[in-house]
């Protein structure tokens, strides 16, 4: 089940899976689980939380030591509905001052492949990242009312390295 398939995970990218109980608001059940995962890549820990109930969110995080530059996006999702009224071509607003990292990112792979999921799903995520004392926050947040629990993972954890990548070398 959804156990199995947040351990497969776990295991393809080497990190740490811990299982949280939380009191359930169900009158059917005692407990519910939020899954967090702490995956290392290049110095850094991508943290997921993922929480189907009673509080069904979730979130990834990274902090980048950057240095003295200074990096700040956004990147949301428009609803199904604004994009048929707009006519627009992508799901996604991407907004930063450098124009290049919005360049980046928009022709990015698994960006491109967490924008398929997206439309492809109701999985609708908003990414923030702004610089604080030399480190860069990169933070999405997300409901994880999904039929599929865990399709947007793999492109939003390849995402995530795809900018660390990026922006540490910056």
């Amino acid at each position: 089940m959804i156990d199995d398939a947040y351990e497969k995970i776990a295991l393809e990218e080497k990190a740490k899976l811990v299982k949280v109980d939380i009191p359930s608001l169900n009158r059917f059940t005692q407990v519910e689980k939020r899954y967090e995962f702490y995956v290392p890549y290049k110095g850094v820990v991508i943290e997921i939380k993922n929480s189907h109930s009673p509080d069904p969110v979730g979130s990834f995080y990274a902090e980048l030591p950057i240095g003295e530059k200074r990096i700040e996006f956004e990147i949301n999702t428009k609803s199904h509905l604004v994009k048929l009224i707009t006519f627009s071509k992508s799901i996604t607003k991407v907004k930063s001052e450098d124009a290049n990292l919005i360049s980046d990112i928009k022709s990015n792979e698994w960006f491109m492949k967490v924008e398929e999921v997206i439309i492809n799903s109701q999985f609708e995520p908003a990414i923030y990242a702004n610089t604080n004392e030399g480190v860069l926050t990169i933070k999405a947040e997300y409901h994880t009312l999904l039929t599929d629990k865990t399709s947007f993972i793999k492109p939003m954890l390849e995402f995530y390295k795809f900018l660390i990548d990026k922006l540490i070398s910056t």
